[in-house]
């Protein structure tokens, strides 16, 4: 990916954020645009944020500024740099192992209650991610490729939880959301040049499973379904083989 200014990036985003969400408080919409460049990991590991010049970029006070910093590093998107400002972490084999035990607990949890609880209008909204995975193309570049393959993925397993009708689940999925993003993203960068046809392939069959046991009312199967595809995770980003970041 073309290297980039991550105050110019950072920039660009909580404009777009100050326009779309005029009602919410400053620190809010600085930790949405910060939080966006993490998540779909346009600012890599190792790049340095430092408070005074973001704040001169942004044009807002230091106040707003720390509180969404400091909600960053207290979700563990950031980490304080020695000697000042912050720097974007490394994912970790130990982050990416916990956050797909996450995954486990709550989405066959979510895809078990889906086959019991979803509408329609859900059905409806995890067919048009299939057909979106079907019809996948290819961009010219690799970022894009990684960027639309992680929406879809994210949008059907996202529709997934909300088709559970469990709140409980909805809010704790919602607040692991941003970590789920973000590994699936940086997990790309480090261990393959993925997407590649084979494992979008893989995943939207396994996906289809999924949908044919929520569709058919199935809840073991859903459950079951679901738990397989994320065993397959690890094995996708070759993790299987002893491979490390």
């Amino acid at each position: 990916m073309e290297e980039i200014n991550p105050y110019t990036l950072i920039q660009e985003l909580f404009e777009q954020e100050q326009k779309e969400h005029i009602f919410n408080f400053l620190y809010e919409n600085i930790f949405a645009a910060i939080r966006r460049c993490l998540c779909e990991s346009l600012l890599p590991p190792g790049t340095v944020i430092q408070e005074k010049h973001l704040a001169d970029t942004l044009h807002v006070s230091r106040t707003p500024l720390r509180q969404a910093l400091s909600m960053l590093t207290e979700s563990g998107l950031l980490n304080p740099r020695p000697g000042g400002g912050f720097i974007v972490p490394k994912l970790t084999l130990k982050a990416f192992t916990d956050a797909n035990f996450a995954r486990k607990a709550f989405e066959t949890a979510c895809a078990e209650l889906a086959a019991c609880n979803a509408s329609a209008e859900d059905l409806s909204h995890l067919k048009k991610q299939l057909i979106r995975m079907q019809n996948f193309k290819f961009a010219t570049t690799e970022y894009e490729n990684i960027r639309t393959f992680a929406e879809i993925d994210m949008n059907f397993h996202t529709q997934i939880c909300l088709a559970s009708k469990n709140d409980y689940l909805i809010k704790a999925y919602q607040e692991l959301k941003p970590h789920l993003m973000h590994m699936r993203y940086q997990t790309v960068y480090e261990l393959s040049p993925v997407p590649t046809k084979l494992i979008v392939t893989s995943v939207r069959d396994e996906h289809l499973t999924i949908y044919m046991a929520i569709r058919n009312k199935d809840p073991e199967f859903a459950y079951a379904a679901t738990r397989i595809h994320l065993n397959n995770c690890r094995s996708v980003w070759g993790l299987s083989q002893g491979n490390s970041f």
